[in-house]
């Protein structure tokens, strides 16, 4: 239903009844142009209703599923089993063309869009999982092991001609030794040495075997982030600068490293000081695992956040460890949060505990009814600005908005009105969607109403860091 045929609908139904559908579909509609727009993952996830329609309007632009139209040729579409069409929302002509997976499809617009929006939403995934200045992303049909041999094969083909060798320091896991064997190369297994209770890499001994194969036999080098104890992360920074060195491919094994900040900082770190060809890591192992499955609990992620924090401070796990017990006395709502912060965040958030307790003071003059602890708990960024002036603006601009409205407690349960212009925009939104709407009332008893036609793109996410207190 377009809005075009909202208005002949409207000949049908009450107008005003159609109306309020007619909202209700261009929400839809705003929701996929923001996505078509912004090519990132939303601030908040789509309904179900909303994902559905967007994958059946991309099927219906596939020439399957055209009105009147039955194609011939090599590349038609074929689904014997409605079952089978209904499961896949009609989507059967796949991805790539001629043996190119990111190819466009000439008969299947919709898959072709579909496949384009993947590789990017998965690029803005890894670059919120840590990952920085990341090159091209693309999504492959196959499991990590599969992945792993194309790579193989596509490193392969830029090598010299009699390059066969793939130098892997050993992990005992099957995948990674039969993708190089698939690939028909031949693995070099380099053994690691023992450090303390952990296996790291052998530089050396990797450098040694490059010499003795020589570099334009070598395909690459192998290395491996995620894995299982007592082997740790192979020294990827290491590795890189000796293949950019010698002139040999690196391929980084990253299986499910995509959970781990600390593995994406460090593929980071590898790739801007050395040589990284590709990172292979799986999208069933890193986004539909089960979480009641892990034995992963809070006081464990706490302590690694800990490690990542106090890395980023230079200080000692010791120092950071005080630190955050100041900053759980003095945001004792905030410990509860703690475990899934972003390191980066929680490192600013302790550094300075006398500054922080300062801006706490100013916060509780600002709103004397609030309880600024609650509120800092639910937006840290509001302490870590350098001016709290801003927010002083935005409380009296609010007072004086909103004569009537509680301003201190509805600030405490909703930190995102200090956003002013995007509060009034929401206002605005709400009053045009219901012009009979009371907004002291509705802010009074059931402010969610109002807090909903905010827009997403205009809300500062929970641990984002501003640099200037303006739009907090």
């Amino acid at each position: 239903m377009d809005p075009d045929n909202c208005l002949l609908a409207s000949n049908l139904v009450s107008k005003a009844y159609i109306s309020q559908g007619s909202q209700a579909l261009a929400r839809r509609r705003r929701l996929i142009k923001s996505l078509l727009s912004q090519r990132k993952l939303p601030v908040e996830g789509w309904d179900e209703a909303s994902i559905e329609l967007f994958i059946q309007d991309a099927a219906l632009m596939d020439s399957n599923n055209f009105i009147d139209n039955v194609g011939v040729g090599e590349r038609e579409a074929r689904v014997a089993s409605p079952l089978v069409y209904r499961r896949h929302y009609g989507l059967a002509h796949g991805i790539g063309r001629s043996g190119d997976v990111a190819a466009e499809q000439p008969k299947a617009a919709g898959s072709s869009l579909l496949a384009k929006l993947t590789n990017l939403l998965v690029a803005d995934a890894l670059s919120a999982a840590g990952f920085e200045d990341l090159g091209a992303v693309t999504v492959l049909p196959l499991a990590t092991g599969m992945a792993l041999t194309v790579t193989l094969l596509a490193l392969k083909a830029t090598r010299p001609a009699g390059a066969r060798y793939v130098i892997w320091p050993r992990i005992d896991q099957k995948t990674c030794l039969k993708a190089i064997i698939s690939a028909g190369l031949e693995a070099v297994v380099v053994a690691n040495k023992l450090e303390g209770d952990q296996l790291r890499t052998d530089e050396d001994q990797i450098k040694a075997e490059i010499s003795r194969l020589g570099p334009e036999n070598v395909v690459c080098v192998v290395t491996t982030t995620s894995c299982f104890a007592p082997r740790a992360a192979d020294r990827v920074v290491e590795v890189a600068k000796l293949c950019a060195a010698e002139n040999v491919g690196h391929i980084v094994n990253n299986a499910y490293g995509v959970q781990s900040a600390a593995l994406c900082k460090l593929i980071t770190s590898a790739w801007r000081k050395g040589r990284v060809d590709a990172v292979v890591q799986s999208t069933d192992k890193n986004f539909m695992m089960n979480e009641s499955r892990l034995v992963w609990n809070d006081d464990l992620k706490q302590r690694l956040i800990q490690q990542i924090a106090a890395q980023e401070l230079g200080i000692a796990e010791e120092v950071m460890a005080s630190r955050l017990k100041e900053l759980q006395l003095l945001l004792p709502d905030l410990i509860p949060k703690m475990s899934s912060m972003k390191p980066t965040l929680l490192a600013r958030l302790a550094a300075d505990a006398p500054g922080l307790a300062a801006k706490l003071v100013t916060l509780k003059a600002i709103f004397p009814a609030a309880n600024a602890g609650v509120m800092v708990a639910r937006r840290p960024a509001l302490v870590l600005v350098d001016d709290l002036e801003a927010i002083r603006d935005a409380s009296h601009r609010l007072r004086k908005l909103l004569p009537d409205v509680d301003i201190d407690r509805m600030v405490e349960e909703h930190p995102s009105m200090l956003d002013v212009d995007s509060f009034e925009l929401a206002l605005a939104e709400a009053k045009r969607l219901m012009p009979n709407l009371d907004i002291t009332n509705a802010l009074n008893t059931n402010p969610s109403i109002i807090f909903s036609c905010q827009r997403g793109s205009q809300l500062i996410p929970y641990d984002e860091v501003p640099t200037s207190a303006p739009g907090i």
